[in-house]
């Protein structure tokens, strides 16, 4: 891991995930529905770009490492709780949905906080699994916007989503979990 302080061209790409997501909210809630998706896009897109530059170009840094997963939350639990308000879609992310991701987050977070206070030093890699889970929340959402966007076509596709979305968001929160009691056995 590099200096903590280095900003990368990986590190500009998560920042710039962090900076796009409160400009689709506010792009959505004022009608904006193309602009909005299209943000939510590239957004998604520097999801890919900063991990594939950060291998490509040898730029692994402890601020990027810690960015990163916080970039995804930020990005998916924005654009989850304003497809959940949002009155003028047709296929409404259900509420429980949200509430259901927030929680899975705020129990990770937490769980990495209390075992960095006990334990000092800790190392975050993310799970295939929670890759797996953060691209289909990433189709989820995605799928919910064009079907705001074009029209409710997609909306089966949405519907059909929403339950294989939970089960995956519930297996990864059990895997950390699991994780963290065996890394506190280990310690």
């Amino acid at each position: 891991m590099g200096d903590i302080k280095k900003i990368t061209l990986s590190t500009w790409c998560t920042l710039l995930r962090i900076i796009l997501s409160p400009v689709i909210a506010v792009l959505f809630k004022n009608g904006y529905l193309h602009a909005s998706f299209v943000c939510f896009v590239i957004a998604s897109f520097t999801d890919v770009c900063d991990g594939a530059l950060a291998r490509l170009r040898n730029e692994h840094t402890v601020m990027g490492a810690w960015l990163d997963p916080i970039a995804d939350k930020i990005l998916l639990i924005t654009c989850l709780f304003m497809l959940t308000s949002a009155d003028i879609i047709t296929n409404a992310i259900p509420y429980w949905l949200a509430c259901l991701v927030l929680t899975k987050e705020l129990l990770l977070l937490s769980g990495v906080t209390c075992f960095y206070v006990w334990h000092g030093c800790i190392d975050i890699r993310p799970t295939l699994l929670s890759k797996i889970t953060t691209v289909l929340q990433v189709c989820f959402i995605g799928t919910c916007f064009i079907s705001s966007v074009w029209g409710a076509a997609f909306k089966q596709i949405g519907d059909a989503m929403c339950p294989i979305v939970a089960t995956m968001v519930l297996l990864s929160l059990l895997q950390y979990a699991l994780i963290g009691l065996c890394v506190r056995k280990k310690i």
